[in-house]
């Protein structure tokens, strides 16, 4: 995947489920920037700009170290089995 995702500035997830793919979860720590269910249309045509679109790579990269660590997730998924 990251050779594929090296080809491209942005990648375009789906809208119509408030989550992210596991693909633009991918792409995201990878720093492209995304368009998802969270953005308009005016957030599509600020992505021409190269500053912009790099600077919300940058922000999703950061969002998906902080929010879906391996061991974050292991911890969460470990106290959710002990409630069960």
């Amino acid at each position: 995947m990251p050779d594929l995702f090296r080809q491209y500035d942005i990648y375009i997830d789906r809208f119509t489920i408030p989550s992210f793919s596991k693909t633009c979860l991918e792409a995201q720590s990878m720093g492209l920037a995304t368009i998802d269910y969270r953005h308009s249309a005016d957030h599509v045509e600020d992505l021409l700009d190269f500053e912009f679109r790099q600077q919300c790579g940058l922000n999703d990269a950061a969002y998906v170290r902080i929010n879906h660590d391996r061991n974050k997730v292991a911890l969460e998924l470990l106290d959710i089995y002990r409630k069960l």
